[in-house]
C-alpha cells in the first residue's frame, strides 16, 4: 500500500491539471436523470467539472442565494461574474466576464495576450452542446526546426518556452467575442469594465503570487515590457504591494468603446502587437493577428452509464479524459469504490491516457489523429487489460511519464437561471506563459 501512495501522489501530480477542481478542458457532464430545477436547487453547476477524481460541487446555502445561477473559478472573475449574472446577463455573459476578470488578477495563470483557450456549453435556447476552439496559432514563419538542441536534445536556453519566439497567435480575446456574439446577452462594452476598473485600481499581492512572480523575475528583467510591469527598482514586486497595469486597462477601454476586439488582430494595436514581435525577435507578424480566427466546433463526447460527457475538441486535450473514463467503463470501474484497487486502476487508467497524449494527438488540422480508434470499444478493452494486470500485480504499468508542471491555467464555470451551462479556459500554458509583454 506504501508504494501505492506513492504512486498515486506522483501520477496525480503529472497529472494534475487533469483532475483539478473545475474544468481543465471546459469537460462537462450531462446526466440524464436530473432535471434543471433540481440541479439549481441541489448543486448549483455540479455538471462543470472533472469527475475523474474530485467532482466540484458548490452547494446552496439557500435557493434564494442561487435565484441568478452560479460562476466558481478564480476568486476576483467569480464575483464580478455573479454580479453579471444578477445583473440580468446569462451564463456566457458571466463566463466572459469572469475570464477577463481573472486574466488581470491572476496574470501568471492567464492574459489577455494569453496563448488562448476553450469554452464548452449549453445553449437552453438551442438546446445543444456546442465548443469554441481559440487555441493559439503558430505564426507562418515557425519552423520545425526553430529550436535548436543541445547534445543532450533538450531546447537550448528553453526558447521554446520563454521568449518573443515562443509566443504565437494569442487567441483569448478572439474565442471569448465569438462566444459572445452567439450566445452572450451583453456586449463586449459592458463585460470587460470589471477588467479595465482592476487593471487601472490593481490588487494587492499575496504571498503566494509574489513567489511565483520572484520565480520569473530573472527572466522579466531581460525584458523591457514585463519589468516595467513586475520590476520596481531592478526587483520583483513583494507581497503587500499593489500591482496596477494602466497600459492594459487603456487598451482594453479602448476595445470597449469600439464595443469590439477585432482591432486587437486587425487594426492598430495589432500593428503595435506584430512590432513588438519584430522589435524583439519575434515570428508573429501583422497578418498572423489578422488571418487569425476563432472557431465554434462540435465537441468530443462519451456516453456512460446514466449520462454524456463533454469535452471540446483535440487540441485541449479533453480527449485525455474521455479516454480514461472510456478505459474505466470498460473495467466497470465504481467511483463509489475508494479501495487501494479501484484507485490503482484509476490512476492507471489515466497515465495510459496521458501517454497517449504525449505520443499522438495533435492539432487534427494539421495531422492525422485516430480519435475513433481512442474512443473505440476495441481499444478501451485492450487498455483496461493492462490495467487489470497492472492492479493483480499490485505494480504501476512499466511506462514512463515526465512530470507535467502547469501552473499557467484558468478555469470558470457558469449556470444561469435559464439552464444555459459554461466550461472556460483561459491559460498561458506556462506560468505567466512566455514572459514576455507587449
Amino acid at each position: 500500500m506504501a508504494k501505492l501512495t506513492k504512486l498515486q501522489r506522483s501520477v496525480e501530480s503529472e497529472l494534475c491539471v487533469e483532475v483539478t477542481l473545475g474544468c481543465a478542458y471546459g469537460l462537462f457532464v450531462v446526466s440524464r436523470e436530473i432535471s434543471r430545477r433540481q440541479l439549481l436547487k441541489t448543486a448549483s453547476g455540479v455538471v462543470l467539472g472533472s469527475s475523474l477524481a474530485f467532482p466540484f460541487v458548490a452547494r446552496a446555502a439557500s435557493e434564494d442565494r442561487w435565484a441568478d445561477g452560479a460562476v466558481v473559478g478564480e476568486n476576483t472573475g467569480m464575483k464580478a461574474g455573479v454580479k453579471m449574472l444578477a445583473e440580468g446577463g446569462n451564463a456566457v455573459d458571466a463566463a466572459v466576464t469572469a475570464a477577463l476578470t481573472a486574466c488581470i488578477a491572476a496574470p501568471a495563470r492567464a492574459g489577455i495576450g494569453g496563448y488562448g483557450g476553450f469554452m464548452i456549453l449549453y445553449s437552453a435556447r438551442d438546446k445543444k452542446v456546442s465548443a469554441i476552439d481559440f487555441n493559439s496559432a503558430a505564426p507562418v514563419a515557425a519552423r520545425p526546426d526553430m529550436f535548436p538542441l543541445d547534445a543532450k536534445g533538450a531546447v537550448i536556453n528553453k526558447a521554446n518556452l520563454y521568449g518573443w519566439k515562443a509566443a504565437g497567435v494569442p487567441g483569448i480575446l478572439a474565442g471569448l467575442q465569438l462566444a459572445l456574439d452567439r450566445y452572450g446577452s451583453r456586449s463586449f462594452r459592458d463585460v470587460v469594465q470589471p477588467a479595465i476598473k482592476l487593471a487601472n485600481d490593481g490588487f494587492v499581492m499575496g504571498k503566494v503570487f509574489a513567489n511565483t512572480l520572484r520565480s520569473g523575475s530573472s527572466r522579466f528583467a531581460k525584458d523591457p515590457g514585463s519589468a516595467k510591469l513586475y520590476l520596481g527598482d531592478g526587483k520583483p514586486l513583494k507581497e503587500g504591494d499593489t500591482l496596477r497595469n494602466p497600459d492594459l486597462a487603456k487598451m482594453l477601454s479602448t476595445l470597449a468603446e469600439r464595443n469590439s476586439v477585432d482591432s486587437f488582430y486587425r487594426g492598430d494595436i495589432a500593428q503595435r502587437i506584430a512590432d513588438a514581435f519584430q522589435q524583439h525577435g519575434g515570428l508573429v507578424t501583422a497578418k498572423d493577428l489578422a488571418s487569425y480566427r476563432a472557431r465554434e466546433v462540435e465537441p468530443l463526447k462519451l456516453e456512460l452509464k446514466n449520462c454524456t460527457v463533454y469535452t471540446p475538441t483535440l487540441t485541449s486535450g479533453g480527449l485525455t479524459t474521455l479516454e480514461a473514463l472510456s478505459v474505466l467503463k470498460a473495467l466497470k470501474w465504481d467511483a463509489a469504490d475508494r479501495s487501494g484497487p479501484a484507485a490503482h486502476a484509476r490512476l492507471e487508467a489515466l497515465r495510459l491516457a496521458w501517454k497517449d497524449r504525449l505520443e499522438a494527438f495533435a492539432d487534427p488540422r494539421n495531422a492525422m489523429v485516430a480519435i475513433d480508434k481512442f474512443l473505440s470499444a476495441d481499444y478501451a478493452n485492450a487498455l483496461s487489460e493492462k490495467v487489470r494486470g497492472a492492479v493483480k500485480a499490485r505494480k504501476p504499468l512499466n511506462i514512463h511519464i515526465g512530470e507535467h508542471q502547469d501552473e499557467g491555467t484558468t478555469n470558470i464555470s457558469a449556470v444561469d437561471r435559464h439552464g444555459n451551462f459554461v466550461a472556460v479556459t483561459v491559460t498561458h500554458g506556462n506560468s505567466f506563459g512566455a514572459q514576455v509583454t507587449v
